[in-house]
């Protein structure tokens, strides 16, 4: 390139950097600011910001010191009139820090008045750590993901009695146990445009779990986990799906569920895989009933 042309990517569109920017983890994007005087504060308005522990970790000490302080610094500064589009956090290490649920709450907060409309969160806290009950009211939402991470027992989803994601259209959750039996009819009349659900490493108490959704396109349930299962009894565990627009099911899951399925004349692509032994926290099969019975 010849010299006298400058710096053609500094003089591109400010949306532009943000794009190419919104491939970065925050804390690479933030050290573009020193390619030029162009680049130095493109950062600050950037609606894509992604959070990623990774970036932190020491593989002497085990710990991701300076992560905690690293988010509330960037959020500090970002700038005020800029709207936050994408909020992910990846923080699956487990972080000393006296106040970290508090900071993921506020973190979270700062998100959803920003008026977020993508939100993934990866995290590692105590049980009793409850998301902010604002989330389940967010209008702005399009995709949430939920992610909690190596806890056993799981982490418990607790919902508010009144919900409304007008928007929302995917909807992820993993790492949970989910006690109340009316849950996922909350989840479904409150989301009343959701197409895509992805269930995984969760765990439902109660002993029918009716997926009932006219409007859902696609569904994922994945159990991979088989230590989640030491404290319920899986031989007493019923699926009923009724999803008549579904147009893609994969299924991850053990033989000893009794799955029932009605109505899936829009099915397109479907990919089931059943596992018949259920092994227990140490990794023995655990052999039961039903699974005897079918084999």
């Amino acid at each position: 390139m010849n010299n006298n042309e400058g710096d053609r990517i500094s003089e591109l569109p400010g949306s532009v950097l943000h794009h190419i920017l919104s491939f970065f983890d925050l804390k690479p994007a933030i050290q573009t600011s020193i390619l030029s005087t162009k680049w130095r504060y493109v950062w600050r308005s950037l609606p894509f910001l992604n959070f990623h522990c990774n970036q932190f970790y020491s593989f002497e000490t085990k710990r991701a010191d300076g992560f905690v302080d690293f988010v509330d610094h960037v959020l500090n500064l970002l700038d005020s009139s800029s709207s936050i589009r994408k909020f992910h956090l990846s923080c699956f290490i487990k972080i000393d820090h006296s106040d970290i649920e508090d900071r993921l709450c506020r973190w979270i907060l700062t998100a959803l008045e920003s008026n977020v409309e993508d939100l993934y969160l990866l995290i590692s806290v105590g049980d009793e750590f409850q998301l902010p009950q604002c989330l389940f009211s967010c209008k702005s939402l399009r995709k949430l993901e939920l992610q909690f991470y190596g806890h056993h027992p799981l982490h418990k989803l607790n919902l508010p009695d009144s919900m409304n994601l007008p928007g929302l259209k995917t909807l992820v959750l993993g790492g949970f146990r989910i006690e109340a039996d009316d849950i996922l009819n909350k989840i479904f009349s409150s989301c009343c445009v959701l197409e895509s659900l992805k269930l995984t490493d969760s765990v439902f108490y109660q002993t029918r779990l009716d997926i009932s959704a006219p409007q859902l396109k696609h569904l994922v349930i994945l159990n991979y986990d088989y230590t989640v299962y030491d404290e319920i009894d899986i031989n007493k565990y019923i699926i009923k799906l009724y999803a008549p627009n579904l147009i893609s099911f994969c299924c991850h899951d053990y033989m000893s569920k009794d799955y029932y399925v009605l109505n899936l004349s829009a099915l397109v692509k479907a990919e089931i895989d059943m596992d018949v032994e259920v092994y227990d926290k140490d990794g023995h099969p655990r052999l039961d009933e039903k699974c005897m019975r079918n084999g």
